[in-house]
């Protein structure tokens, strides 16, 4: 029996070269007993995705230079399957002259999705 681990790698720590966003890495495995090799594969090393949550009284709008921002660093496009930056949005209704007692706001209650 044979196993192989990769050691972490910290995402501040990847370096990718100018207008990408991840670095493509092959694995291949050798049978040292025969001198040859029994397969390979290639994997892409990207940053952690990134989700911004943003919603109680406010619009939820990050704006396109944040999003921009961390798509320079991430996956970023239309297609939701190869996007690492998601957007969540909740409670979009925003309450005028919310009353609060100690810090917690006192108004209509947030909608609930579940």
């Amino acid at each position: 029996m044979t196993y192989a681990q990769i050691t972490p790698i910290r995402a501040d720590d990847l370096v990718f070269d100018d207008g990408s966003n991840e670095i493509t890495v092959t694995i291949a495995v050798r049978d040292d007993a025969r001198d040859e090799e029994i397969g390979r594969i290639a994997v892409r090393v990207r940053r952690p995705p990134v989700t911004l949550v943003h919603g109680y009284n406010t619009k939820g709008a990050w704006g396109e230079p944040m999003l921009n921002q961390l798509g320079q660093t991430r996956p970023r496009s239309s297609d939701a399957s190869d996007n690492f930056v998601k957007v969540i949005t909740y409670g979009q209704e925003v309450v005028e002259n919310i009353e609060t007692i100690d810090n917690l706001s006192v108004g209509r209650p947030l909608r609930t999705f579940f």
